[in-house]
C-alpha cells in the first residue's frame, strides 16, 4: 500500500520493547507506525502528525493515559485531535465503572495487556470502521446543518403538503406551499384526523400501521380545506423522530389528485361514451335489419287496402307510423357521437336523443 495511504497508529507506552513489537506487527498489516514513550510528547506527536488512531497505555509514570484522555477530551489547545480514536492498553484491572466513565469521555475501546496479534488487528480495525462511519454521520449533519436554508425552502415551497404531528396525533407544523392559501392558522393546532378522513381509521391505527410496516403507510385521503372544500389526496405517513431519533409523532406529505381524478372522471366517461356508441351502433344493425322488411310489407299492405275492412286500414296505419318513429329513432341513434343522459326514473338513467349530438 502506499505510504501516503497507510493508516498512521501512534503507540503512546513507556514499554520500548512492546514498541519494538508493535512496530513490527502493524507494519506487517499495512499500517504507518508513530511513537511516543510519555503522555506529554505522545500529545506532542499527535498534534503534529495527526494519526488516525492513539494506542494509549493506561500506566505510565508522570502523566497516565486517563490524563492524556482527559487533556485531549477537555482542553481546547488540542481540539484539533479530539476526533480521533483512543484505545486504551492497560494491564490493571479496571472495574466496570471506571471504563464507563473513560468510554464517556471519548475512549473508543479497551484491549488488556497481554493481547495477540490478531486481536488488536481486530480491534484497530473495528474502531476505524466505526470512526468512519461515525465521520459519514457527521458530514451528512453538518451538511444538512449547512443548507438548513435550502431545504426550508425546499419545504415550504413544496407543491403539496408537508406537516408534522406531536404523539398525541396534533399538527404541530403545516408548510405554506401552494396550497397554503386555503388553509388558516388554527390548522396547526388542531388532530390530524379533525384535518383529514383517512377511511375511519384511528391516530392509535395509523401509529401501528406505520410500526408494522416499519417504513411509512400510504393510502388515499381526504383533505379538508380551510374554505369548506375538500381535496383528494395520496397520504404518505411515517415516524416523526426528534434529534435523538427518537419517534416524537407523526411526519405527513399529502399530494393533491384532484387533477388526476379529474382525468380518471374523463377517462371514465370516454370509456362509457364509446360503450354507448358502439352499443347504439349494435342496436341500429339489429333494429334496422328486420325493420326493412315489415316496413316494406306494412307500405305494400296500406296502397292495396282498399278492399279491406276500415278497422284493419286503421290499425295498418298505426303498425305504419310507429316503425316509422323506430326508424327515425334508429337513423338518429346511428349518428350520435355524443350521447346525452338524463334521469328517467330513480337513478335511471336514459339517452336523449334530441339532445344529443
Amino acid at each position: 500500500m502506499d505510504s501516503e495511504n497507510k493508516k498512521k497508529i501512534l503507540l503512546i507506552d513507556d514499554d520500548k520493547d512492546l514498541h519494538f513489537i508493535q512496530s513490527y506487527i502493524l507494519k506487517k498489516h499495512d499500517f504507518a507506525f508513530l511513537s511516543a514513550y510519555s503522555g506529554a510528547e505522545g500529545l506532542q506527536v499527535a498534534m503534529q502528525e495527526k494519526p488516525d488512531l492513539i494506542l494509549l497505555d493506561y500506566m505510565m509514570p508522570g502523566m497516565n493515559g486517563k490524563q492524556v484522555l482527559a487533556q485531549i477530551a477537555s482542553n481546547p489547545e488540542y481540539e484539533s485531535i479530539q476526533a480521533i480514536p483512543i484505545v486504551m492498553l492497560t494491564a490493571a484491572m479496571i472495574e466496570t465503572r471506571g471504563k464507563r466513565e473513560l468510554l464517556d469521555s471519548g475512549l473508543s475501546a479497551f484491549l488488556e495487556k497481554p493481547f495477540g496479534d490478531k486481536e488488536l488487528i481486530n480491534v484497530l480495525e473495528s474502531v476505524l470502521i466505526t470512526q468512519k462511519q461515525q465521520q459519514v454521520r457527521e458530514d451528512v449533519v453538518r451538511n444538512l446543518r449547512q443548507n438548513s436554508d435550502f431545504f426550508s425552502g425546499i419545504i415550504e415551497n413544496y407543491p403539496g403538503l408537508i406537516f408534522t404531528t406531536d404523539a398525541g396525533g396534533t399538527i404541530t407544523f403545516l408548510n405554506d406551499g401552494a396550497l397554503g392559501k386555503f388553509f388558516t392558522d388554527e390548522i396547526p393546532q388542531k388532530k390530524i384526523l379533525d384535518f383529514c378522513n383517512i377511511a375511519g381509521i384511528s391516530f392509535e391505527d395509523i401509529l401501528d400501521e406505520i410500526n408494522e410496516n416499519d417504513k411509512f403507510v400510504s393510502r388515499e385521503a381526504t383533505i379538508f380545506l380551510g374554505n369548506g372544500d375538500e381535496m383528494p389526496v395520496d397520504l404518505y405517513l411515517t415516524h416523526f423522530k426528534d434529534i435523538r431519533q427518537n419517534n416524537s409523532g407523526i411526519l405527513g406529505i399529502a399530494r393533491d389528485l384532484t387533477v388526476q381524478k379529474q382525468l380518471e372522471e374523463e377517462r371514465l366517461e370516454r370509456a362509457r361514451t364509446t360503450t354507448i356508441v358502439q352499443t347504439m351502433a349494435t342496436l341500429n344493425h339489429e333494429i334496422n335489419n328486420p325493420l326493412v322488411p315489415i316496413l316494406g310489407n306494412i307500405d305494400l299492405l296500406v296502397a292495396d287496402g282498399d278492399e279491406l275492412p276500415g278497422s284493419i286500414r286503421g290499425k295498418l296505419a298505426i303498425i305504419q307510423e310507429n316503425a316509422k318513429r323506430i326508424a327515425t329513432s334508429v337513423e338518429k341513434l346511428r349518428t350520435i357521437s355524443r350521447p346525452f343522459l338524463t334521469q328517467y326514473f330513480d337513478d335511471e338513467l336514459i339517452i336523449d336523443i334530441e339532445k344529443s349530438q
